[in-house]
């Protein structure tokens, strides 16, 4: 995974975080943010793992 794929990413994320907050219920919202963390952690992972790779 290329640097500019997980910063794009990394501001999807942020971007839907921000837009959602005002739009959702508690509820759905509290949802869609354990989601995202998910995504967010699956994501900081493999960038890592890729930049890892690199190094070898």
């Amino acid at each position: 995974m290329d640097r500019d794929y997980y910063l794009g990413a990394k501001y999807v994320i942020l971007k839907l975080r921000e837009r959602l907050v005002t739009k959702l219920d508690e509820r759905s919202y509290n949802l869609l943010e354990d989601e995202l963390e998910k995504i967010e952690k699956e994501l900081d992972l493999r960038f890592y793992v890729s930049e890892e790779q690199k190094k070898d």
